[in-house]
């Protein structure tokens, strides 16, 4: 065994011999197509090499300076750190690039934003306006807010050939154009001074009756038949020298005309009778029932304060009195002092109150109140009564409304009829209190209520007003001893927030808070942290979360209707701005109506321009029917999520109303009672008052009525499903 290995070896070495080389080995380096390589005789050792590149760049592939085979990729910039606005540069081949913009952390106006990224501090938002137009106000594109009012149409005077057409903007109408019509004679054919076409109509004559002075007459040319009747007189008073002419009085029992007197002529001409009907001058007792006010006089006259100008058929000459709440049917204020002519500033007057059962003097604390309001040339005011001690002058005016020294005078500037805001609130209380919950027993549901007053001011009439609930605790029967957080938010403005549709508290103005009082630093922040955390789970939930958790955060039957309320009566100007925002406990928040002037198809500048499918409540989904200058954004989200979320539960509080308040009957009533209880010459001194008030001369309380049994339709067509 030993030899056999033996000779296994000796083999193995000779193999080995003749294999072997005895070169001396001189090995070139590797590169990308072969490893090490003896020169000499070939032999190779190691692996293959890696490529020799060139000519590479940041942004270019570079070659094999060997094999000659192209990059796969480039280099790629080396870029340092980037700075908002700042370039930034490339470590290798030192390109530079523009840097980013900065991230705002907000686009309102009037606001300085911040950048999210690098904490640089930008220039204050401007506004952005757009200019006013025809229908448009001057208005922010960014933040909605509105300067003045719209142009208004300068309208160039239709005719038969041609219509009428804006000089402004070029709108045209196609209502029907008019023929100028010359009258030619009542047995000719009128013609047209424009087209000269007649259509073959003649006038005819139109004859009167003739009375004691005139013949019959045509009253539309100068013909007459027959001849005047002649007076019949009759002795029917005598009167003494000092008012009237001392001189018999003869009337005709025709025409009851005067004929002229005999005697001397009297000392003043005019009587002046105190409450009591009684002459000053000349002790003549005049009968209250008998002499009729005829007109509310603009300006103190002969020394009356509150005067009217009454009539008699006893007299010829006029009576001068002061206005009582007998005369007129409501209260009669005088403000004796300073009125206030903008907001800012409190004046301290004397106030004098006069009414059936109610008669009282004091102090008074008196501001302007409202927003846009307080630029008409007729002004609201907030009033505090106070004693002469200093303390509070409570007083029940209304007695659902308990004992207050706080009231606000309401202009009603852009409703001539001064029946929308109190009347529309009347019935918003019915519709509150029907649900008979902790606001049934508040003075009118939480929402507003009024009654119609004359106001004078150091004995000069100022107009016609309404005696309203203020904005005010007591609205919801709030006080400060309760232990419960309790606060009212009104949206003052337009914005995204009071849309619901920002997480922010812009244009939500604290009215109240049960601690606002208190010494403690932020002591009404809660109230604002409240509202915040409602507007936040609104804007980020809908469907089955919103259903879910919206109770945490609001009552939803109250904000159902109020919205209802709101379309009902075309409010265009409460859809996100003019709500009260109330909680009771300090979480759950709910919508009330305040402000509703702007209803019933006037806008908020006094026109009629809305009808009844304006703003309809199915808006809330897809934004159709909505006013010129409104859009989608504009409608409060919460309500747009209840609409959608709680349709069934909308249509049955609906179908509630309709039964008994939401009725033509019932609104008819309720207007028509605030109508009745404002005498015409009331009215008539209004106009002569404030001659700037919009739509003067038309019959309201029609346009009204006509309005509401139109948009019972509308909304019956919406609502009333199967």
């Amino acid at each position: 065994m030993k030899k056999i290995l033996l000779l296994l070896f000796i083999l193995l070495a000779l193999c080995l011999a003749l294999i072997s080389c005895d070169c001396e080995h001189s090995f070139a380096s590797a590169n990308c197509q072969a490893p090490k390589t003896c020169t000499s005789c070939g032999a190779t050792e190691g692996e293959i090499g890696t490529h020799l590149w060139e000519n590479s760049t940041c942004e270019s592939l570079g070659s094999c300076k060997i094999c000659g085979v192209t990059e796969e990729r480039d280099l790629g910039h080396q870029w340092s750190s980037q700075v908002c606005t700042l370039n930034k540069i490339c470590r290798v081949c030192q390109k530079t690039e523009k840097g980013r913009d900065h991230s705002w952390d907000t686009k309102e106006c009037l606001k300085t934003p911040t950048c999210q990224e690098c904490g640089a501090v930008g220039n204050e938002i401007s506004h952005n306006w757009i200019e006013a137009s025809c229908i448009y106000p001057k208005h922010c594109r960014g933040c909605g807010e509105i300067l003045g009012e719209a142009l208004g149409h300068d309208w160039i005077v239709s005719t038969c050939k041609e219509p009428k057409e804006c000089g402004r903007c070029g709108q045209s109408t196609t209502e029907d154009l008019p023929h100028q019509w010359t009258f030619m004679g009542c047995d000719a054919e009128r013609i047209c001074t424009v087209c000269e076409n007649g259509e073959g109509f003649t006038y005819g004559h139109r004859w009167s009756k003739a009375t004691c002075t005139s013949p019959r007459e045509c009253e539309n040319c100068d013909e007459s038949r027959g001849s005047a009747l002649g007076h019949d007189y009759e002795l029917v008073l005598k009167i003494e020298p000092i008012c009237e002419d001392g001189k018999e009085v003869y009337s005709c029992k025709r025409c009851k005309g005067r004929t002229a007197y005999s005697g001397d002529k009297a000392q003043y001409g005019y009587h002046i009778c105190n409450t009591d009907g009684l002459c000053i001058q000349c002790n003549k007792q005049f009968d209250l029932e008998e002499i009729v006010l005829d007109s509310v006089l603009l300006t103190k006259e002969h020394s009356v304060n509150y005067c009217g100008l009454f009539k008699s058929e006893n007299t010829s000459v006029n009576i001068y009195k002061p206005i009582t709440y007998e005369d007129v049917g409501m209260p009669v204020i005088d403000i004796g002092g300073s009125l206030p002519t903008a907001k800012g500033y409190v004046n301290t007057v004397n106030f004098t109150y006069e009414s059936d059962g109610l008669s009282f003097d004091c102090i008074a604390e008196i501001k302007v109140q409202g927003a846009s309001s307080a630029g008409k040339p007729k002004k609201n005011f907030n009033i505090k009564l106070f004693k002469e001690d200093g303390s509070k002058n409570k007083v029940k005016l209304v007695d659902s409304w308990g004992k207050e020294n706080k009231y606000c005078m309401k202009a009603n500037y852009i409703d001539y009829s001064q029946a929308r805001n109190v009347v529309s609130a009347k019935i918003f209380g019915e519709i509150v209190r029907s649900r008979n919950d902790e606001l049934a027993d508040t003075p009118n549901g939480g929402a507003i209520d009024g009654f119609p007053i004359l106001v004078y001011n150091n004995g000069v009439y100022q107009g016609l007003y309404t005696m309203n609930i203020p904005k005010d605790k007591w609205m919801f029967d709030m006080h400060d001893s309760d232990e419960k957080n309790q606060a009212i938010f009104m949206t003052e403005t337009w914005n995204q927030a009071v849309s619901f549709r920002e997480i922010s508290t812009s244009g939500f103005v604290l009215e109240y808070a049960s601690n606002e009082d208190s010494l403690v630093d932020n002591s009404t922040q809660w109230a604002y942290d409240s509202i915040r955390d409602l507007i936040e789970f609104v804007y980020k939930n809908d469907g089955e979360d919103f259903k879910n958790g919206i109770h945490q955060y609001a009552d939803i039957d109250k904000c159902i209707d109020s919205m209802i309320y709101t379309f009902f009566i075309c409010a265009d100007d409460n859809t996100s701005k003019n709500i009260l925002w109330v909680t009771l406990d300090g979480k759950v928040w709910f919508s009330s109506m305040y402000d509703m002037d702007g209803t019933w198809g006037m806008r908020w500048n006094g026109n009629i321009e809305f009808n009844e499918n304006t703003h309809p409540i199915s808006a809330l989904i897809d934004g159709k029917g909505l006013a010129p200058e409104r859009n989608h954004s504009n409608l409060n989200l919460l309500w747009e999520r209840i609409y959608v979320n709680y349709f069934d539960r909308v249509c049955q509080r609906y179908y509630e109303l309709r039964q008994e308040i939401l009725t033509y009957e019932n609104i008819s009533q309720t207007f028509e009672a605030f109508f009745d209880a404002i005498p015409d010459v009331v009215r008539e001194a209004e106009k002569k008052k404030w001659t700037g008030v919009p739509t003067q001369n038309i019959n309201h309380l029609n346009q009204i009525l006509t309005f509401a049994e139109k948009r019972l339709e509308v909304m019956d067509k919406i609502l009333l499903t199967d």
